[in-house]
């Protein structure tokens, strides 16, 4: 509560909240502050050692102008925060591209942490050799299948289906050197003869109709350097993203709450001079504190405050039949947080 004409009260204690001690903090004077230590300042307007920010909000400027500056000011934040903001966003979206939940199978997990070159075997000729794990040219290609537990000699009678539309190469399954997952799992390879580039779908197809999951997994050491490397680097530029984020998140609603304060005030000057007029001499005779009633005794402070700063007049005005509530005092609400005891 703002109120004009009266003394600083107690105010409620500084509120813990997990994770960032600054998450609900202002900056001042490149020191951190609690919402209540910022509040409590003194002197926040009338005065010669004012803490009005005279960089950031000339008071000599009109009021209209003042209100353009503190416009133009919040509006820069939160331009720069949105942007901000989608730069995160888009480091999120490439990092959830590459990564994948640590589920346990081989259906879903992210097999460059399970089939690495540690356990492939591959003869690393200029040209593939039979017994490679995985077999990519001009015309061939290898397809990875989830074979479900006990279903290994079933798919090994099968995979070789339609050869004519399939063009799957005859005994070239082979299981991958890799343990059985959580569900007994395993992964087979099935080498295709692509040479139109339609048999490879045909197979996958042929796969799904039958109820075998097929992974994508195009394994060579080069592309799997080049995977572990765009995986890391989408990890660490999400958590780049995501402590700047923060840190611009903290620094905003710092500026933010400091111009809201800034604009409380302007109100409540304004209003003080529409009620009581222009007060002769250099010094001005409106006073500006923050009063932090408890929550249960906010009729009574209100009271008190109307018996200290009241007239004659005001009380008799308080106590007609009118029914918009009048306080003879400028009064603004001022709710930084929905969380405040």
């Amino acid at each position: 509560m703002l109120v004009q004409f009266c003394q600083m009260k107690e105010f409620i204690s500084p509120i813990g909240f997990d994770g960032d001690e600054r998450e609900y903090s202002i900056n001042s004077s490149e020191r951190w502050l609690s919402i209540d230590e910022y509040m409590q300042k003194k002197f926040w307007g009338g005065s010669d050692t004012s803490v009005w920010d005279m960089k950031k909000f000339d008071a000599k400027l009109p009021a209209a102008s003042l209100l353009d500056v503190m416009l133009r000011a919040a509006g820069s934040l939160e331009d720069n925060f949105k942007q901000t903001a989608t730069e995160y966003n888009e480091a999120k979206v490439k990092r959830a591209a590459v990564s994948f939940k640590d589920t346990g199978s081989h259906t879903t997990n992210d097999l460059l942490d399970v089939i690495t070159p540690a356990c492939v075997e591959d003869a690393g000729g200029v040209t593939p050799a039979a017994t490679d794990d995985f077999i990519f040219t001009h015309s061939l290609a290898t397809v990875l299948v989830c074979v479900p537990k006990g279903g290994e000699k079933e798919f090994e009678s099968w995979y070789e289906g339609d050869i004519e539309k399939e063009k799957v190469i005859p005994q070239s399954h082979k299981r991958i050197n890799v343990k059985a997952d959580k569900d007994g799992v395993t992964l087979y390879r099935v080498v295709i003869y692509n040479a139109e580039g339609k048999e490879l779908d045909n197979f996958k197809k042929s796969c799904r109709d039958n109820k075998y999951i097929v992974r994508d997994y195009p394994y060579s050491k080069d592309w799997f350097a080049a995977s572990v490397a765009e995986r890391e680097q989408a990890n660490a530029n999400f958590v780049l993203e995501h402590i700047r984020l923060l840190e611009v998140a903290l620094s905003s609603y710092s500026d933010l709450f400091g111009i809201w304060v800034h604009l409380k005030l302007l109100r409540a000057g304004i209003e003080c001079t529409l009620r009581n007029g222009i007060s002769e001499g250099p010094r001005s005779n409106f006073e500006a504190f923050f009063v932090v009633p408890e929550a249960s005794k906010l009729a009574k402070a209100r009271a008190d405050l109307a018996q200290i700063l009241g007239t004659d007049a005001d009380r008799r005005m308080d106590s007609g039949a009118d029914e918009e509530e009048f306080f003879p005092y400028v009064s603004l609400t001022l709710a930084p947080l929905t969380t405040s005891k």
